[in-house]
């Protein structure tokens, strides 16, 4: 959310992908995107090379704070987006809670790219399986106060689309 709110006004295009390094990597090498970016901190830097590099991120951060800022002055300036992750610990294959999910959320017309996500004017909501664990995972950003009712809310509804 937070890179759709800030970055797009000022005219950048910013491209959603599946979670998974190999799915950014291809993305920003099909696309040709200057940047790919996972919240899980791996950043992908075509002008080094298309997979993560945690090496080439750390040069290009020096080359920024060796032009006379302060990392946390800059880092200052970027607002703050109240941010949760949650893992829901499931018995067996994810798929009929995911099924049952998109049926409950069909209203909000979910994006199914990875998982189902929602997106309104102050949140945004990701419900998705994980590729490598019985474990369906939630992610909430949002720009207001009410990060405890999204929780509650949500919560309820994979509750009730993992039981059986």
């Amino acid at each position: 959310m937070i890179l759709e709110r800030e970055l797009k006004p000022k005219g950048y295009n910013v491209q959603r992908e599946r979670v998974g390094d190999v799915f950014i990597a291809n993305r920003v090498k099909d696309s040709g995107a200057v940047l790919g970016v996972e919240r899980s901190a791996h950043f992908f830097l075509p002008e080094f090379q298309y997979s993560d590099d945690p090496f080439a991120m750390s040069l290009v951060l020096a080359e920024i704070i060796s032009q006379g800022e302060k990392l946390s002055v800059l880092a200052d300036e970027i607002p703050d987006y109240p941010y949760l992750q949650k893992s829901i610990r499931i018995e067996g294959d994810p798929s009929a809670a995911m099924l049952r999910l998109e049926e409950a959320l069909s209203a909000m017309e979910p994006n199914t790219l990875d998982g189902l996500k929602i997106t309104t004017e102050t949140c945004s909501v990701l419900i998705r399986p994980s590729n490598t664990e019985p474990i369906i995972r939630l992610y909430i950003e949002t720009v207001g106060d009410d990060m405890a009712e999204l929780e509650e809310h949500y919560m309820s509804l994979i509750r009730k689309a993992v039981k059986p």
